[in-house]
Formats: C-alpha cells, structure tokens, sequence
C-alpha cells in the first residue's frame, strides 16, 4: 500500500525567497508535472497578502512559518540573501532534507569549516547551485568525445557598463567589504566553479581587483587558475567597460568560442596555407548549442535536483566539494595584497 502523505512530501517544494531570483525558481518548478505543491516562504504579513492575491497558480501557497516547509517538504529551494543560506542549510539538514543552495552556501570561513564537516550522506542530498554546470554547453564539453585529455584552456571575458551609471554610483556590488557580494565573487563565483569542474583539483589561484570608473569602486577583477595537471583558467570581468559575454576553449585539436548566445569551432590544429605556414582554422557552427546559456542551465539545474529529490536519489559529493572549494579560493584571498 502506498503511504499518500509520504507520497505528498515527495512531491511538495519549499521555497525561501519570494522576489527576484526566487520568481525565476517559482516559474521553472511550477511547470514541473511531478511538483504538486509549492510551499513560499515570505516572513511578513503586507507580502504575503500580497503575494496571495497577486497568484492565480493552485500549486502555490505562502506561509511565514518557516516549520510548515519543514515538515509538509521533501524539497528545499533557497534563494534567500546570501548571510541567510548557512543558517537555512543547519535548519534544513537536520529534518534531513534534499537541499537545492544558491550560491554560494557561505559567507565566511567558519561557515565554510562547518559545512565541510556534514557527513558525506547529507553532502549528498545538498545541490550548491553555481549556474552553467547544466547547460547545452557544459554537456558538450565535458562528453568523453570531446573532453577526455584534450581541453587545455578556458578563457571567460565578461562585462557591462554599469559602473557609470548614476543609479549605480553608491551601490553595493562596488561598495561591499564582503568579497562574496563584490563583482569578483558575487558574479566570478559562477566561471570559476565551471572551471573546478572541467578541470580537476586547483593548485594555485590568483585573484585581481581594482577600479577603473573610479579609484573608490572595485569594478573589475581578474581571476587566474592554474590547476594539478597543468591547465589554466583565466576569467575576466568588469563593470566598467561595454556589454560583452564570452567563452574560449582551447582543445589540442579545436578551439570552440561561446558567444552571444553561439558556438563556433575552428579546426584542425594543422591547417596550413599555400607556403606551408600555419593559418587560422576554418569555422563551423555548432547548431546544437546556443541560446542564453544561463537560462537554460538554470532550467535544467532545477528539474535535475527534483528528479533527484523525487527518487530518493544522491547527488556526486564531487559537485558538493567543487562548490565549497569555489567559495575557499575567495575567502582565501586578500584584497588589500592584490590591486591591479
């Protein structure tokens, strides 16, 4: 006989956060068939009466009883301000929880110790969500036919020109001592983890950050990564300079350069002109992947977590230690040594 209130817990999901991000969440998880209650966690009276009468959706409730998630929720979604993921993540894990974590589950070092101490089991029912891991193009690269020996390098440049914008003038992305909220961790957290996971255990890290729209703002940075078996990462990013997002992957045989929503590869290696003298490689279109690599990981990074939740499944402790790893190599480093 099937247990229905067990069955219930199964497919019910709590969610933390109500705006912003937590609103990309909710779409995503009520287009899910398997999802057949939505539990939102909102903390005050004036928005959740709000809320209530803003949704048309039967799925979702909210309640700011943070024990109602706990108990009528297999699934926890957190998408709460970054200083509040630790505290969920103790309250969550001790009703042995499947945990889905936004980035980046800590903010200091003795949250980072802790976490590290969870047993390896509830490690494995806790999903640090660092987007891109679920994209059309992560998939691609790191199948054996195209990963395998043969990626050297990735090259990540991205940017926008918020840096003078007056709205922007006081805020916080250029004013926080928190490293975790400036532009080099609050955004290279998500290239940086992408590289962890592509290339194996790191072996030195070195971490850039300065102003370029003003000497009081640290509005870009530079993040190198040079890993145990010899490859590198280098990532670029920077508020103060126009609108751009790219990736470059370096194969021994290929190069494969993500950009504006497109891949394209150059190959072979060995492609010469008339004199015998290395030439730039013709291109092809790779079709099968494009669009917003972003969106589309965050899609697939959700309906992964729940098909895991759903099944009683675990997640690999791999994705786990990439994810406390990413956060270390932040919190490791010192921005008063390091100006550009």
């Amino acid at each position: 006989m099937i247990d229905v209130h067990l069955e219930m817990h199964k497919n019910s999901v709590g969610i933390i956060g109500y705006r912003n991000h937590s609103k990309k969440l909710l779409d995503i998880i009520t287009k899910i068939p398997k999802v057949k209650k939505i539990i939102v966690f909102c903390y005050k009276d004036k928005f959740i009466n709000k809320l209530e009468q803003e949704n048309k959706n039967k799925k979702i409730t909210y309640t700011k009883k943070l024990s109602i998630l706990k108990n009528d929720c297999e699934s926890i979604f957190i998408s709460s301000p970054s200083n509040t993921h630790y505290k969920y993540l103790n309250y969550f894990i001790k009703a042995n929880k499947y945990i889905f974590c936004e980035k980046p589950g800590c903010i200091n070092k003795n949250q980072l110790r802790n976490i590290s101490k969870f047993p390896k089991k509830i490690k494995s029912k806790i999903y640090i969500n660092y987007n891109l891991l679920h994209s059309n193009l992560y998939k691609f690269l790191i199948n054996k036919k195209n990963l395998n020996k043969d990626l050297i390098s990735m090259i990540y440049h991205s940017s926008t020109g918020i840096a003078y914008l007056k709205k922007f003038k006081r805020n916080w992305r250029f004013k926080s001592k928190d490293i975790l909220q400036r532009i080099t961790g609050n955004w290279g957290v998500h290239s940086t983890n992408l590289s962890l996971n592509l290339f194996g255990k790191l072996d030195k890290s070195l971490i850039s950050e300065g102003g370029i729209s003003s000497k009081q703002k640290i509005d870009t940075c530079s993040i190198t990564l040079k890993f145990k078996n010899n490859k590198t990462s280098n990532i670029f990013l920077s508020y103060a300079s126009p609108m751009s997002d790219e990736m470059t992957f370096f194969f021994k045989n290929k190069i494969l350069k993500y950009q504006e929503g497109k891949v394209m590869e150059f190959s072979p290696r060995n492609y010469f002109d008339k004199k015998g003298l290395f030439k730039k490689p013709p291109k092809k279109s790779l079709n099968n992947i494009k669009g917003d690599i972003s969106n589309n990981s965050l899609e697939k990074s959700v309906k992964y977590f729940i098909n895991i939740a759903i099944n009683n499944g675990y997640f690999p402790i791999n994705l786990f230690n990439n994810a406390m790893e990413t956060v270390r190599i932040f919190l490791n480093f010192d921005s008063q040594k390091n100006k550009l």
